[in-house]
C-alpha cells in the first residue's frame, strides 16, 4: 500500500479452499502450507494445487491490470457509501469529480442509516441494489470509522453479497477506499486494513494511492489522508469538514484509481 501496488487476493476463484476433507492452510489470501513445528511436513498436492492456481490467477489479473486498456473507455464505477453526518459524503463528492474527470461514468449509492430486519436477515439496502454489483467495472467505497473499523452499516451491505461471494461474481473488481475518523489516530489507517478483508473474499484488486498524491506528505497543517486513500478528521464532536487538502487528495484517488480501473478493460 505505501508503495502504492495492487493487491491481487485470488479469493474463492478456486473451490479447493473449501475443502474440508483434509488439512491445508490456504485462504482468499493466498496459498499456505503447513510446517509443522518443527518444519518436517511439507506441502501437501491440495496446498501446491492451490499454489499453481494462485499463480495463474494472479497472472491474469497483472496482464488486465497492464497496457494502455481500451482506448476511449468509459468505466461504469459504483461510488458506495455511508456518510453519519456528511464527512464521507463530502468526499464522495471529490472522488466523483476526480473518478469523471478521468472519463469514468459514475453511479452514486447512498446507504441509509437504518437495518432493516427480516426473516431474520439483515439488511440496508434492497437486495436489488446488491444484484447489480457485477454489472460495475470498478467501486469506491466509503465509510466512517467505527472502533477502528468500517461501520456497521457499512458491513452489513457486505453481509449482503453473500450470493455474489458463492457466485464469484465480483472476482477480479478492482476497489478503492476513503472514510473519516474523529481523531488523528482514530483509525484512519486501519478501517481502510480492516475492509480489506471483505475485498479479499470476494477476490477483489485494491488500490490503493500510495504516495502518488505529495499533498499526503504535507505535515503543515492536520489532515487525514494515508496512502490507503482519502480520509477526513470530522473531530471528537464532528464540527470539523474536510480541509481542502483533504478533499484535494479525494479528487486525485478519485482519477488516479479511475485510470488504473480504465486498464482492465479491453
Amino acid at each position: 500500500t505505501h508503495h502504492g501496488m495492487l493487491f491481487v487476493p485470488m479469493g474463492y476463484s478456486t473451490q479447493d479452499i473449501l475443502n474440508l476433507d483434509e488439512m491445508h492452510g490456504s485462504s482468499p489470501y493466498g496459498a499456505h502450507a503447513f510446517a509443522g513445528p518443527d518444519g518436517s511436513r511439507q506441502p501437501s498436492a491440495l496446498e501446491k494445487k492451490i499454489a499453481t492456481h494462485q499463480g495463474a490467477h494472479c497472472a491474469a489479473m497483472f496482464k488486465k491490470f497492464t497496457g494502455a486498456g481500451c482506448a476511449g473507455a468509459k468505466p461504469k464505477i459504483a461510488i458506495i457509501f455511508f456518510s453519519a453526518y456528511g464527512h464521507v459524503k463530502t468526499l464522495s463528492e471529490s472522488v466523483k469529480k476526480g473518478a469523471e474527470s478521468s472519463g469514468a461514468e459514475i453511479t452514486v449509492i447512498e446507504l441509509p442509516g437504518k437495518i432493516t430486519t427480516a426473516d431474520g436477515k439483515n439488511s440496508v439496502v434492497d437486495q436489488s441494489v446488491i444484484e447489480s454489483l457485477p454489472n460495475y467495472d470498478g467501486f469506491f467505497f466509503g465509510s466512517p470509522t467505527r472502533f477502528g473499523m468500517m461501520s456497521s452499516i457499512m458491513k452489513t451491505f457486505f453481509d449482503q453479497t453473500a450470493g455474489l461471494w458463492m457466485a464469484g461474481k465480483l472476482v477480479g473488481k478492482p476497489v478503492s477506499f476513503f472514510t473519516s475518523t474523529g481523531t488523528q489516530g482514530g483509525g484512519t489507517e486501519t478501517t481502510a486494513m480492516t475492509a480489506l478483508t471483505q475485498f479479499t473474499h470476494h477476490g477483489m484488486v485494491h488500490i490503493p494511492i500510495g504516495y502518488t498524491c505529495q499533498d499526503i506528505l504535507d505535515n503543515s497543517s492536520m489532515h487525514g489522508c494515508s496512502p490507503w486513500g482519502a480520509s477526513t478528521l470530522a473531530g471528537a464532536d464532528g464540527s470539523r469538514q474536510p480541509s481542502e487538502l483533504e478533499l484535494k487528495v479525494a479528487t486525485h484517488q478519485g482519477a488516479y484509481v479511475t485510470n488504473l480501473m480504465k486498464k482492465s478493460l479491453k
